[in-house]
């Protein structure tokens, strides 16, 4: 029987931003990252409308969104100023994407802890959040 998980991704992203440069001044590889153009996986049609450099811990059985949320800030969490050095330097833009996949009617507790609302009004992130039912 499948378990509700939830999935955390925190990406960077612009019209023109510097992959490498990033990943220089986060010191941190990334788990994903594309270019504007690039085609899109599974319609390759369909081409990326910007750069993007992003943190994805995959998907994690879990009923409570700060534990993938907090697993993944603890890798950025002393990188505020770098964050917002990034965003300045190439007019980029920051966000948290949490994907919440329901299954068997296991509802998660969706909540954010302070010290995230935080760091992400910090560092001017938006957080986005998508819901599946199965």
């Amino acid at each position: 029987m499948e378990k509700t998980n939830i999935r955390v991704i925190f990406s960077i992203y612009g019209d023109k931003i510097s992959l490498p440069d990033i990943t220089d001044k986060l010191n941190l590889e990334p788990d994903e990252y594309y270019k504007k153009n690039d085609p899109i996986k599974n319609n390759p049609v369909i081409k990326k409308k910007e750069d993007c450099w992003s943190l994805d811990k995959g998907a994690q059985e879990t009923l409570n969104l700060n534990e993938p949320l907090n697993e993944l800030l603890e890798l950025i969490r002393d990188k505020d100023s770098e964050l917002i050095e990034i965003k300045r330097l190439y007019n980029a833009n920051v966000k948290f994407d949490i994907v919440i996949i329901i299954e068997d009617e296991e509802l998660p507790v969706v909540y954010l802890e302070q010290e995230i609302i935080q760091f992400a009004g910090k560092i001017g992130a938006d957080i986005d959040f998508d819901m599946y039912i199965n």
